[in-house]
């Protein structure tokens, strides 16, 4: 394909093809798909396996010219759901889940009415029309039946039955309902059953105070009652950030703390303990109090850099005494991070935490699709990013950082679910080759002997794994791992299911096609009642 200028007067420049392919627009599937096994999967697991992410970065418009979307996290996105229903049997579909957004762009022949994550200003549009697409999306309280399909794009995390919203399925499902989230406070609805988009849900919808636009892509779950805890921000002369949880039982929402004295900043994940809801605020302030979106038209350009003299601040609340609020605050050295892992409390009150983490929020601008294609330099390699990964200990009044030396440092971690709120000795995730570098490894990291194990293969680009444990299993690696990985020699994709202990293949499925680089996975298993997602 040709991208138009790659740098100014560039004219034309030719993306090459093993690029492309990882994040070009791939067509959905929607009646479902049987897929060759090659190996055996094992009986447990049996269930659904979603995968969400950008599904193509461009679309001819009406008007006979493409359109192409700036940044990796504006990507369409596309939902992918693989039915493993036996041994040697699964069913694949996809969608894309952004339909009102894709008509809107090959109507307009530009990306107007809605809120994006990178996209660069559209000088047609008037000062006003900035206002209205920056913002409209995310004030908007109209009735669902009244604006069922605004043109939004949620396409980072998945849940099932979440509860306090809707079920906005057209027929029967085994599923209340199934949304799709991003980092603002709306979620996107599908039907469980044919993956359609059928609707839009709000936070202001769980409670009334729910009232800002941004929030967290990654809602955490308590494993033992379901409940889920997020917080909702809202920008203005004195920010606010409402932590709040919404039962599992009664679908009921309370406000558990509201902080008014730090900055506003994009936060994409955080913490649960078996007591508190731990939030930290990195280092990506949002300028002017988030008023800089008015004309940036959208949220990386209204982010400041990080400043290394500001300090990061980790807020603790109560999670199990709603009365309680805010108990205690704690201080550390700017940086950012995407992806919190897991907390525990230890030695009563201690609060450990881990996460990988950046210098500053510089990654975030890796990520435009002219660097990931190679049009343009990508400004910085692994070692000026300085991604970590680390462990803290809140502590009386300090915060101190646990050394845990490792050379294959990671992204997109995940672990065995059954140790949320607990220690746990395990860390899977994908090696940080990627975005510098179009290939991949899958990382195990064992905390205990601070080693790493690793799987690899040539030309091939893992996603998220996601840990499904057997219920047999006494150890905590007892398990497989599933992960969604693009041969771009051979432009496929397969479902990789690998032995979690050691990392050797245990078969993989093949999908006939592309599935493109993506974000995050969940695994239903239907029968068991289990549902593994962050």
């Amino acid at each position: 394909m040709v991208w138009p200028g790659a740098t100014p007067g560039a004219g034309h420049v030719r993306v090459d093809k093993l690029l492309e392919q990882a994040f070009d627009y791939v067509q959905d599937v929607t009646t479902p798909k049987g897929l060759t096994v090659v190996g055996a999967i094992p009986e447990y697991v049996r269930g659904t396996f979603f995968r969400i992410g950008p599904g193509g970065y461009r679309t001819k418009c009406n008007n006979g010219k493409t359109y192409h979307v700036d940044h990796l996290f504006d990507g369409f996105s596309q939902i992918h759901r693989f039915e493993i229903l036996g041994s040697s049997e699964v069913k694949y579909t996809s969608r894309h889940t952004c339909d009102s957004l894709l008509e809107n762009i090959r109507r307009n022949g530009s990306l107007t009415g809605t809120y994006t994550f990178g996209q660069g200003k559209d000088p047609c549009q008037s000062y006003f029309r900035k206002v209205v697409s920056t913002f409209l999306p995310l004030i908007s309280k109209k009735p669902l039946h009244q604006d069922p399909k605004p043109p939004i794009n949620a396409g980072v995390t998945i849940s099932k039955d979440y509860p306090g919203l809707p079920n906005l399925a057209k027929g029967e499902s085994a599923m209340s309902n199934l949304y799709l989230k991003t980092d603002t406070h709306f979620l996107q609805g599908l039907d469980p059953a044919t993956l359609e988009p059928v609707g839009v849900a709000y936070q202001h919808m769980l409670h009334p105070s729910l009232v800002g636009s941004m929030s967290s892509a990654h809602a955490r779950s308590c494993p033992t009652t379901g409940d889920i805890y997020n917080f909702n921000l809202e920008f203005g002369s004195i920010p606010k950030y409402r932590i709040f949880c919404t039962s599992a039982t009664t679908g009921k929402t309370d406000i558990l703390a509201t902080i008014s004295d730090a900055k506003p900043a994009y936060i994409h994940s955080f913490w649960i303990t078996e007591h508190y809801v731990v939030l930290c605020i990195f280092g990506s302030h949002f300028a002017l109090g988030g008023s800089k979106m008015l004309y940036t038209h959208n949220v990386l350009d209204a982010i400041d850099p990080t400043d290394p003299s500001v300090k990061n601040r980790f807020y603790v609340i109560d999670r199990t005494d709603r009365r309680r609020g805010i108990l205690s605050t704690y201080e550390s050295e700017a940086f950012f991070a995407f992806h919190s892992v897991n907390a525990w409390e230890e030695d009563g009150d201690d609060v450990v935490l881990e996460i990988p983490i950046y210098k500053d929020n510089s990654i975030l601008k890796q990520f435009y699709y002219r660097r990931l294609l190679g049009l343009e330099s990508r400004g910085q390699d692994l070692e000026e990013v300085h991604l970590r990964f680390t462990r803290w200990r809140l502590k009386n009044v300090a915060v101190k950082e646990l050394d845990i030396p490792t050379e294959d440092t990671m992204e997109l971690p995940t672990i065995n679910t059954d140790y949320i709120t607990r220690p746990h000795r395990y860390t899977y995730g994908i090696s940080t080759d990627f975005p510098f570098k179009i290939v991949g490894s899958l990382v195990k990291f064992d905390s205990l002997t601070k080693t790493s194990k690793k799987w690899r293969s040539e030309g091939c680009l893992p996603g998220e794994p996601v840990f499904v444990g057997d219920p047999d299993g006494e150890k905590e690696d007892d398990g497989v791992l599933l992960t969604c990985v693009l041969d771009m020699e051979n432009a496929q994709s397969y479902l990789l299911i690998l032995d979690a202990r050691n990392l050797v293949e245990i078969c993989r499925i093949l999908v006939g096609g592309v599935v493109n680089v993506g974000f995050h996975g969940m695994w239903d298993d239907q029968a068991k009642g289990r549902i593994i997602s962050y």
